[in-house]
C-alpha cells in the first residue's frame, strides 16, 4: 500500500486534532458533572437556608405575638400572619426536596406539624388578646395560672410545647442540610479538580504524543533522506571520478584503464516517495556495475587482441617493402643485363631470316614469338623481363 509523504505528515498532524476532539469531549462530560455537581450543591445550600429561614420565621411569629400581646397593635398581628404564611412556603419546599437528606425523612415528615402547633398556640394567644387582654398580661407579667389566667397558661404552654419540639426537628434537619450541603461542596471541588487534572493529562498526552509522532517521522524521513543522499555524494564523488578516469586513459591509448563500481542498492521498502527515489538509485548502481563490467570486459578483450594485428600489420610491411629491396640488388641488375642481351640476339636471328612463314603457327608455338621479335628490347619493362 503506498502511503505518501503528504499523507503521513497528514496523520502526524491529525493526532492533535483527535486529540483536540477528545479533549473537547472530555471536557464536555467534565462540564456536565459540574453542571450536577454545582446543581445538587445549589439545592442543599438551598434547603439548608430555608431551614435557617424557617427558623427565622418562628421566630419572627413569636415576636409579634409577644408584641401583639404587650401592645395589641394590629401591626404586630399582621407580622405574625406574615411570618406564618413565609414559614408554611419554607416547610413545604423543604417537605418537596426531602430526597436531598435521606436520613432525616421521617424529621421532615413530622416537620409540618411541629409548625403549625406553633401556630395554633399563637393564635390562641392573640385571640384571648382580643378578648381578654387583662387575663393574657396578668399571666405575661404576674405568671398567673389560674381562674381567668387559665386559658391564657394553656395558650402559652401549647406554643411553648410546639416550639421545644421543633427545635430538635430544626436543629436535626439544619445538621443534615448543612452536612449535605459541605459534602456537596467536597464533591464539587472533587469532580472540578479530577475535570482538571483529566484534562490536564489529555493534554500532556497529547502534546507527548504529537512530539513523539513528529520526531519519529522526521528522524525517519532524514535518516531515509541522509542515506539516498550519502550514497548519491558517494557515486559523485568515487564512481563517478573513477570512470571518468578511466576513459581519459583510455581517450590516451592506455588500454590497462578498468572501472568496477563499489556501490551497493539501499534496498528501501517504504511506498513513499523516498522510496522511489531510493528504487531509483538503486537502478543507478545496477546499470553503473554493468557499464563497468562491459568496459572492463572490452579493454580486456581489446587487449588481448593488440598482439595478433601487430603481428600481422608487421608481416604486411616486410612483404610490401621485399620488391622495391630485391631491384636495389647486385643479381638483379646483372640479370637484366642478361635478358637484355638475349633479347638483342633473338632480334637478330629473326632479321636474317625475315618475316615468320607460318605465322599462325608461330603465334600458337611460340606463344607470340613474332610480336616478341619485332618489339625492341627498350620497349619491355623489367618486370616484364624478368618473368
Amino acid at each position: 500500500m503506498r502511503i505518501p509523504l503528504a499523507g503521513q505528515l497528514a496523520a502526524a498532524f491529525a493526532v492533535p486534532i483527535v486529540s483536540l476532539v477528545l479533549v473537547t469531549g472530555v471536557v464536555s462530560l467534565g462540564f456536565s458533572q459540574l453542571h450536577a455537581a454545582k446543581q445538587e450543591l445549589t439545592a442543599k445550600d438551598d434547603l439548608r437556608g430555608k431551614v435557617h429561614d424557617i427558623t427565622l420565621k418562628i421566630t419572627e411569629m413569636r415576636l409579634g405575638t409577644r408584641g401583639y400581646v404587650l401592645t395589641a397593635k394590629p401591626s404586630f398581628q399582621t407580622q405574625r400572619l406574615e411570618a406564618m404564611d413565609a414559614a408554611r412556603l419554607d416547610v413545604a419546599y423543604v417537605d418537596a426536596r426531602a430526597a436531598l437528606l435521606p436520613g432525616v425523612a421521617a424529621e421532615i415528615g413530622h416537620f409540618p406539624a411541629r409548625v403549625e402547633e406553633i401556630n395554633i398556640g399563637c393564635a390562641g394567644v392573640a385571640e384571648l388578646v382580643r378578648s381578654d387582654h387583662d387575663a393574657v398580661m396578668g399571666f405575661y407579667t404576674k405568671s398567673y395560672k389560674t381562674g381567668r389566667y387559665a386559658a391564657a397558661a394553656e395558650a402559652f404552654r401549647k406554643a411553648s410545647d410546639g416550639q421545644k419540639a421543633l427545635d430538635p426537628v430544626l436543629a436535626t434537619i439544619d445538621d443534615a442540610a448543612t452536612s449535605a450541603a459541605d459534602a456537596a461542596s467536597v464533591a464539587f471541588d472533587a469532580t472540578l479538580t479530577r475535570l482538571s487534572f483529566i484534562m490536564l493529562g489529555v493534554t500532556l498526552a497529547t502534546i507527548a504524543v504529537t512530539v513523539a509522532l513528529t520526531v519519529l517521522l522526521s528522524r525517519r524521513m532524514s535518516k531515509r533522506l541522509g542515506r539516498v543522499s550519502n550514497a548519491l555524494a558517494q557515486m559523485v564523488e568515487e564512481d563517478f571520478t573513477d570512470l571518468h578516469d578511466a576513459l581519459v586513459r583510455l581517450a590516451k591509448g592506455d588500454l590497462r584503464a578498468s572501472f568496477h563500481s563499489k556501490r551497493t542498492p539501499l534496498g528501501d521498502r517504504g511506498s513513499d516517495e523516498i522510496a522511489d527515489v531510493a528504487r531509483s538509485y538503486d537502478a543507478l548502481v545496477a546499470g553503473l556495475a554493468e557499464t563497468g563490467e562491459e568496459l572492463t570486459a572490452g579493454l580486456a578483450n581489446l587487449r588481448k587482441l593488440i598482439p595478433g594485428i601487430a603481428m600481422t600489420s608487421k608481416s604486411r610491411a616486410a612483404a610490401s617493402a621485399w620488391p622495391r629491396e630485391a631491384r636495389k640488388s647486385p643479381f638483379r641488375r646483372s640479370a637484366s643485363g642478361r635478358a637484355e642481351g638475349i633479347w638483342r640476339s633473338a632480334s637478330n636471328a629473326f632479321a636474317a631470316r625475315g618475316s615468320c612463314a607460318d605465322h599462325r603457327r608461330c603465334s600458337v608455338a611460340g606463344s607470340g614469338s613474332c610480336h616478341l621479335a619485332a618489339a625492341p628490347p627498350q620497349a619491355r619493362s623489367p618486370s616484364t623481363s624478368t618473368r
